[in-house]
């Protein structure tokens, strides 16, 4: 009855804050490290399932390192958000060559990968 939904209604309400302060802790660690692409893969990993929009901001910034990892959770929130078919390839891999740390064509492997994963 009632007290089933409520419990249920904090069980999601505090749910909702621990998957906040994981999200400032991650964003806080990969704003300390912006040169380490995998701590910045581990923030977009959470943040594409809670904001995939922010994903899409903080990769199009340019201010944060980029490895594959990178770019796999840009083309995820692309697709989240029924934006990859409208993006350009060079922009999938301007991404993956972002940031202090490049690595070149990853965002190009990957769209070409899922281009023939549709064929």
């Amino acid at each position: 009855g009632v007290g089933f939904g409520i419990s249920e209604g904090l069980r999601g309400f505090f749910g909702r804050i621990s998957s906040q302060k994981q999200l400032q802790a991650l964003e806080r660690e990969a704003d300390a490290h912006p040169r380490d692409g995998d701590k910045q893969a581990e923030l977009l990993r959470v943040l594409n399932t809670l904001d995939p929009d922010a994903v899409i901001r903080r990769c199009d910034s340019r201010q944060f390192a980029s490895n594959d990892n990178v770019a796999k959770e840009y083309i995820k929130a692309l697709v989240h958000l029924g934006r990859l078919d409208r993006t350009r390839l060079s922009d999938l891999t301007r991404v993956s060559s972002s940031g202090p740390m490049p690595q070149q064509g990853a965002a190009q492997r990957l769209a070409d990968d899922y281009q023939a994963s549709r064929a």
